[in-house]
């Protein structure tokens, strides 16, 4: 048999796989800058984004949040790496199953506010690069200003572009980590997530606007025009038509919807194997438009929340309540129920709900009323920053 020649691209591929921080630190300066101006031109394979879903990634982080640092099994010495401080506390270093961080490393980091990665973390760099990937697929805050050059390299700038602002004063406030960590998910399941064929990366989806009321008509259809998802069919009281598209969705009245709604439930469906995908019916208006409601503890996403109506999408080639299963909740803050008439919590009962009465950095593209007074993977009910 005849060995098939491999190619330049597969052996620097290759090269970078075996490539350690020790044979790094020997290798003579001209072959590892070579090496590394390669690594500027080989990206990641995409990732299986199933490993690290994050159903349920909910953190109580306490008053006095700390920073973890991952470091995988397979490094030697990892059990025995100190603990250090940083400007407000300790960084406690906890141990991963390997690069691939999955559900259960998931789940070791959730009393953390943000995660470290450095040298120490993996072996090499392209473990080291494939572990930072991991950890946004999973929504995870995670600090990348300290990686090493041929590191940064073979990730998407798009994304480190967020991962660099992640610092102890970025994840402060519960809100605002909040909206760090969908945004940093988001933009990894848009460059390193993994799809079987190439007409999986951008499906079709088919939007149906189904509602006799004018003003709420030209209101949902600007609201889907607006949408993230590259490949959208948008329709008006056309449920029962037939359409190629691989999933369906319908756009309700009572409802207002942010600009990455439909995106965030295709990557949904993507990483948790479910039929059906629903937002959570976490947020609604009240006070007419004034103050954001929250249901404090609809927080994470995972089989059984509480779903937002209005929000399911389907696989169009099954009948829209074909699965009696409930849909399988996204965590993604993209819609608010226009329940304007509901008044705020009373003193009574402040456990029900928690009154926003300024905007929410989760909700950016929320309109409120002009008279307006001016979680998540990692909000806590009533932790500071609750407005």
């Amino acid at each position: 048999m005849t060995p098939v020649p491999m190619t330049s691209a597969v052996r620097d591929r290759w090269q970078l796989r075996r490539l350690t921080w020790t044979t790094a630190a020997t290798m003579p300066m001209r072959d590892l800058q070579a090496l590394t101006d390669t690594a500027q031109h080989i990206h990641l394979p995409p990732i299986n984004a199933s490993l690290a879903a994050p159903r349920g990634f909910v953190v109580g982080i306490g008053p006095d949040p700390r920073a973890a640092h991952v470091v995988a099994a397979n490094v030697p010495g990892a059990a025995h790496i100190p603990t250090v401080a940083s400007a407000t506390g300790a960084i406690e270093h906890v141990t991963v199953s390997s690069h691939l961080i999955d559900a259960a490393d998931v789940a070791r980091l959730r009393h953390y506010s943000y995660v470290l990665v450095d040298e120490s973390s993996c072996a090499g760099p392209y473990h080291l690069a494939t572990m930072v990937v991991s950890l946004c697929l999973a929504g995870v805050p995670v600090a990348t200003t300290w990686l090493p050059l041929i590191v940064r390299s073979m990730i998407d700038r798009s994304l480190l572009e967020l991962t660099d602002d992640i610092d102890e004063q970025a994840v402060r406030c519960p809100n605002q980590r909040e909206a760090l960590s969908l945004s940093i998910r988001r933009c990894a399941h848009r460059t390193h997530r993994g799809v079987i064929v190439p007409a999986e990366v951008h499906p079709a989806v088919l939007v149906v606007i189904d509602t006799t009321d004018e003003e709420a008509s030209t209101r949902l259809l600007a609201e889907a025009e607006q949408q993230t998802w590259p490949n959208i069919q948008i329709r008006v009281n056309t449920a029962a038509i037939p359409t190629d598209a691989a999933f369906t969705t319908e756009l309700d009245a009572g409802v207002t919807y942010g600009p990455h709604h439909i995106e965030d439930l295709v990557f949904a469906h993507h990483y948790s194997a479910s039929g059906r995908v629903a937002g959570a019916r976490r947020f609604q208006l009240a006070s007419r438009g004034r103050v954001v409601l929250e249901q404090p503890d609809i927080v994470g996403e995972g089989m059984g929340h509480p779903a937002m109506p209005g929000t399911t999408m389907w696989q169009s080639n099954e009948p829209r309540d074909g699965d009696r299963r409930p849909p399988y909740v996204v965590h993604g803050c993209n819609a608010v129920a226009l329940g304007q008439e509901t008044d705020p919590p009373t003193q009574e009962r402040p456990d029900l709900l928690v009154a926003h009465h300024d905007d929410l950095p989760q909700l950016p593209w929320l309109t409120r009323s002009s008279d307006a007074v001016g979680t998540s993977y990692f909000a806590q009910a009533n932790a500071p920053g609750h407005s």
